[in-house]
């Protein structure tokens, strides 16, 4: 299965979570300003049930193939481009023969920009993302420990490689899609 990377927006991720990015001033008026700075409150919520433990992994680049999809039980997970864009293949989660397993009918591939994260909510598939550079950092959050002992990797019914638009081909190194 060939999935065509979408550049993510509120709308087409809103059935597996938030996406959190800076507002436009000009859209959305901040709540708190000061001297050389504004702040927007609110912009999405993590309910861990507890604390929060934040990490950052290094992803080199690799091919952009995968066979399987990884979800977290109990514990939303957020994922924050820090200093490159990345494509990742998700799914949202559905029951068969009583176990949640993604839906495969429903696949696609989230393109997020540099400065632009993530937010699943508890349980929804996703796969490591894969970055545009030749190695980027992403920040990591979910409940303490989820990344020992709270994966749940499923085997897909048939690869899934995640395609650039050609358009984008040549401007995705520098974060634009």
């Amino acid at each position: 299965m060939r999935c065509v990377a979408l550049p993510v927006t509120e709308e087409n991720f809103e059935i597996l979570g938030q996406v959190i990015k800076t507002p436009d001033v000009a859209v959305r008026e901040p709540q708190l300003k000061g001297d050389g700075f504004y702040h927007h409150a609110e912009l999405a919520f993590m309910d861990t049930h507890g604390p929060v433990e934040w990490g950052i992994t290094t992803f080199s680049k690799r091919p952009m193939i995968t066979e399987t999809l990884e979800q977290h039980f109990g514990t939303p997970e957020m994922l924050l481009a820090l200093d490159g864009p990345f494509v990742m293949p998700v799914a949202p989660k559905m029951l068969r023969d009583g176990k949640e397993v993604p839906d495969e009918s429903k696949i696609f591939a989230i393109y997020v920009p540099q400065g632009v994260g993530v937010l699943f909510d508890e349980g929804q598939y996703h796969w490591a993302p894969f970055p545009l550079k030749e190695k980027s950092s992403v920040l990591v959050g979910f409940q303490p420990k989820t990344w020992e002992d709270n994966i749940v990797i499923r085997q897909l019914s048939e690869p899934v490689e995640i395609v650039l638009p050609v358009e984008a081909n040549t401007d995705a190194e520098q974060g634009v899609i």
